[in-house]
């Protein structure tokens, strides 16, 4: 830029040239700093930002936790009352089966004994006949 002295005076349209860059110059850096302090201003917005996302995010974090753990207690008190319930019926079944097991052990006996007066009766039957047989013969 040239400096204006008082000797020469340059024709108006350059002093109007001249005049009008510096003020563009002075408007630029006015822009800048107009946009230095929007730049600031966004950064210390998006910390807001980043800092409530972080609270946020601690805050689901804990409170998932704290479901997942109220998940397990209930899944672990299920569990056990499952357990407590299918024992019950394994011991219903168990006295069940002992019940069903002495009941076919009493049809047996009683089978086995039925089955021994058959024998018996039908070996008397056959011994008989040999000794009928035998007389008759002779």
């Amino acid at each position: 830029m040239a400096i204006i002295t008082t000797e020469e005076s340059p024709p108006a349209e350059e002093r109007i040239s001249y005049l009008e860059g510096a003020y563009g110059h002075l408007a630029t850096k006015a822009d800048v700093a107009d946009v230095r302090g929007d730049v600031a201003a966004a950064r210390a917005d998006a910390r807001t930002a980043i800092a409530e996302s972080e609270t946020r995010v601690t805050q689901l974090v804990a409170e998932s936790e704290t479901r997942v753990t109220q998940l397990i207690a209930e899944s672990e008190a299920r569990t056990t009352k499952l357990i407590g319930e299918l024992r019950a019926q394994i011991a219903e079944s168990e006295t069940r089966t002992t019940k069903l097991v002495a009941e076919l052990r009493a049809e047996i006996a009683e089978s086995q004994t039925k089955t021994t007066r058959w024998l018996m009766a039908i070996s008397g039957f056959i011994i008989v006949t040999i000794i009928l047989i035998d007389r008759l013969l002779g």
